[in-house]
């Protein structure tokens, strides 16, 4: 059997780039007017949890020797959609700046590979538009069928593991039917293969509901819900009241046809309740 060099292959998501609940630097943002943005006590607290799994995954991979891959799987960006207020601003300038801050940190990392996948129209813009442009400025690996710098659907094989991902998942609402949800899309995956008569991938991710989620062993294709970079919304705070999203992003080690997979979520500081001390 061939030894392959082993792969670390980070996957992040949902990460929201200039949402007033999502990662912004400490020096703050200058807008256009000569003012500046300064990050909230969360937004700080993103951004250092930001810096910290970076920093795990430089570590992994100079432990490992193995090359970088890096798979952002959609909704880089908040874009200005549905009249949201919580935007830092609309100004692209802005935006851009931004950006160059968040994604400056796995750069650095220069790995060998990047893959980009298009997530929600409404955030990234129509055909994934804002996110085709970061593809092309970063240099990312081509979907070389469509030509194109971002992916709708993305498979591929790297150190013998076949790794398929898309940006939308679906989770369950309730806390006991999250389970259910990632192993019938695991099933569904796996079937869907089996009718074609192709090779089933030994790993899928799945986004956009901003939770976590492993199927693990119950089927024969593992499917990865991935956790987000953004805080609650005013929209997610009607819809999901009692449910915080997971914060955090996923480590894979590929060598040889398998996979060690391992989460890393952030929890911030519970909130005590109001009490009445008069």
């Amino acid at each position: 059997m061939t030894t392959r060099k082993p792969a670390v292959l980070a996957v992040v998501s949902d990460i929201h780039c200039g949402s007033t609940v999502a990662m912004v630097p400490p020096e703050g943002v200058r807008l256009d007017d000569g003012g500046t943005y300064h990050p909230s006590k969360a937004q700080l607290w993103l951004w250092n949890c930001w810096e910290d799994f970076w920093n795990r995954v430089a570590a992994e991979r100079r432990r490992l020797k193995a090359d970088l891959y890096i798979l952002y799987n959609g909704d880089l960006y908040e874009g200005d959609h549905h009249h949201t207020t919580q935007i830092v601003s609309a100004n692209p300038e802005t935006q851009d700046y931004l950006a160059s801050r968040v994604f400056g940190l796995p750069r650095k990392l220069r790995p060998k590979h990047q893959f980009v996948i298009r997530g929600t129209e409404a955030h990234v813009g129509t055909a994934g538009a804002t996110e085709e442009a970061f593809a092309r400025t970063i240099n990312a690996t081509k979907d070389e069928e469509n030509d194109t710098w971002s992916w709708w659907h993305f498979k591929g094989e790297i150190a013998g593991v076949i790794v398929e991902a898309q940006h939308h998942g679906k989770f369950g609402r309730l806390p006991w039917t999250g389970a259910n949800a990632l192993n019938q899309q695991a099933a569904h995956v796996f079937m869907e293969y089996a009718k074609r008569g192709e090779r089933h991938p030994n790993l899928v991710f799945r986004s956009h509901m901003h939770r976590w989620g492993d199927s693990y062993k119950a089927q024969p294709v593992r499917l990865i819900q991935t956790p987000a970079w953004q805080l609650k919304t005013a929209f997610a705070h009607k819809v999901a009241p009692n449910s915080p999203p997971d914060i955090g992003g996923i480590v894979c080690v590929l060598r040889n046809g398998k996979a060690e997979v391992e989460e890393h979520l952030y929890e911030p500081e519970r909130s005590e309740p109001w009490r009445d001390t008069k």
